[in-house]
């Protein structure tokens, strides 16, 4: 179709051209033929994601190698100011990040800011994420720690801290896996920070972890935390504590730990189990 006369880069009326439907696929040698025949390698579409975010957030490896090949701009940012490195270090893609940093992506990149949560707003005991957020931060909450290593190698700041005050260490905490955890300690070892909405690393630990975790995990993450001078019963602006949230949950192995742990220091939990 090309060599009839077909334009590379024409778009749908939905603004998706022929290369962007081929990086979703996965179609290697589809998008090297657009490229060669006039495709805009760095085309994005109506919500931001260029082609390489697009074959980033799909896996598609050897589309985002063709991609960079071919000078795919490494720094582009969706509406939410995400990379392709924030995409590719959530993801734990190894190799693609290790390719995106020789390339010249930006390891202490943040996303956009977003406006901040109001006061009384969505009692529930998840918040949205925040912005100003690091390919690292991305790295430690997905649990991976290995391209945290990459990252950190490349230059990135373990210091820098998100839109509302979130460290690495909370990020790590939010992954509800120890390992992690311990790294970011060793690079971020501000035990008692606290966010904007009140806040720390141990809210953080016990917060929507279990969809990637288990209890017995999340637990190893607070005893650590305990261990190392963290404030178990402190309250965030909505007065919940961290049990509170984890008997919502419920993680009812955490609740146990974390009243013992209260209890053993000489302390009454401010907050006493439902259940």
């Amino acid at each position: 179709m090309l060599k009839g006369g077909a334009k590379a880069g024409a778009a749908s009326n939905g603004g998706f051209t022929a290369l962007v439907f081929a990086a979703q696929k996965g179609d290697a040698k589809s998008v090297t033929s657009l490229l060669a025949a006039g495709a805009d390698v760095n085309y994005t579409v109506s919500t931001g994601e260029s082609v390489l975010e697009i074959a980033v957030i799909g896996g598609k490896n050897q589309v985002a190698d063709v991609l960079l090949a071919n000078g795919a701009n490494v720094n582009s940012a969706d509406q939410m100011g995400a990379t392709p490195l924030h995409l590719a270090a959530q993801a734990g893609s190894v190799e693609l990040v290790k390719k995106l940093l020789a390339k010249g992506a930006d390891p202490n990149a943040r996303t956009s800011k977003v406006v901040p949560e109001a006061k009384g707003a969505a009692a529930g005991p998840f918040r949205a994420p925040p912005g100003e957020l690091t390919p690292l931060q991305l790295a430690a909450k997905a649990n991976h720690e290995d391209v945290m290593r990459l990252l950190v190698a490349a230059g990135a700041d373990p210091k820098l801290k998100a839109q509302d005050g979130t460290t690495l260490l909370m990020s790590a905490a939010g992954s509800g896996h120890v390992d992690v955890v311990k790294y970011a300690y060793e690079l971020d070892p501000e035990i008692n920070a606290v966010t904007a909405t009140g806040d720390n690393v141990v809210h953080a630990s016990v917060t929507g972890t279990i969809r990637n975790s288990t209890q017995a995990e999340i637990a190893k993450v607070v005893q650590f935390l305990a261990d190392k001078g963290a404030d178990l019963d402190v309250k965030d602006d909505r007065g919940r504590t961290p049990i509170a949230i984890a008997d919502i949950l419920p993680l009812d192995t955490v609740v146990e730990l974390l009243t013992q742990l209260i209890v053993k220091s000489g302390h009454t939990p401010q907050t006493f189990t439902k259940r």
